[in-house]
């Protein structure tokens, strides 16, 4: 659950600007915008049916939220095993990335191990950067919005009408008609860096030069390390 104020306007655009609102991800797969106080339902989004989605976290505090779906092997429907779904082979997770204020669509696209590389283990987003996380703890950063525009198919917007082809036609999120993956990546996106670090707690920037803030996990979780984005220099330690 994440609760957050949508009244960031002068004049609002929508209902839901004007509530403090409750985004909750139910364990039917949808993705629900509820009033704070009333408990009344403002938006309703059907992910997906294949997909179990467990997780929602700020993607960019205030601005993007992130659906992340169980690691994909666990993914499987009950008479299925994962020799008979071939279309999970590969795959580590699923993301899907929504803007508040009110909630619009951003991506949704899958983790695959013949894209980012085959010790892949988990990924998350933060800070507009897709976190790429390897068994040997290992954390690489991309560019989510490179990838947005250079691998996006499928413009999805939730409002409005879909044509994948010429006989299939929906409203995007409306059950029974889950969110269409909208991201397909054909190659690994280009590597902005790399460093150790826990993807539960991402990276920060800021400083003039820039530099960079991430965690000394696994080794000393309770230390942050303060490089130089440049050249990756430790500049300073801190403890908490």
């Amino acid at each position: 659950v994440i609760l957050y104020h949508c009244q960031i306007r002068k004049k609002v655009r929508t209902h839901e600007e004007q509530e403090v609102c409750l985004v909750v991800l139910t364990s039917e797969g949808y993705l629900k915008v509820l009033n704070a106080d009333t408990g009344e339902i403002l938006r309703s989004i059907y992910l997906a049916t294949d997909i179990v989605f467990r997780y929602l976290l700020w993607a960019n505090y205030l601005h993007t939220i992130q659906v992340k779906s169980v690691q994909a092997i666990r993914q499987l429907p009950h008479h299925l095993t994962s020799s008979d779904n071939v279309t999970t082979k590969g795959r580590v997770l699923s993301l899907m990335i929504f803007k508040v204020h009110p909630i619009e669509f951003v991506a949704y696209f899958h983790i695959e191990k013949h894209i980012f590389g085959e010790d892949t283990r988990d990924a998350s987003v933060t800070e507009d950067l897709l976190i790429v996380m390897n068994h040997s703890k290992q954390c690489r950063y991309y560019d989510l919005q490179w990838i947005i525009n250079n691998y996006t198919t499928v413009n999805v917007k939730l409002d409005e009408i879909i044509n994948l082809n010429d006989t299939t036609r929906f409203y995007p999120g409306v059950y029974p008609n889950s969110v269409p993956v909208s991201i397909h990546m054909t190659a690994r996106p280009p590597i902005l860096f790399e460093t150790k670090c826990n993807p539960e707690v991402g990276v920060s920037f800021g400083g003039n030069p820039l530099v960079f803030l991430h965690n000394a996990y696994p080794l000393r979780i309770n230390e942050f390390h303060i490089k130089e984005l440049q050249t990756g220099k430790l500049v300073d330690t801190l403890s908490t």
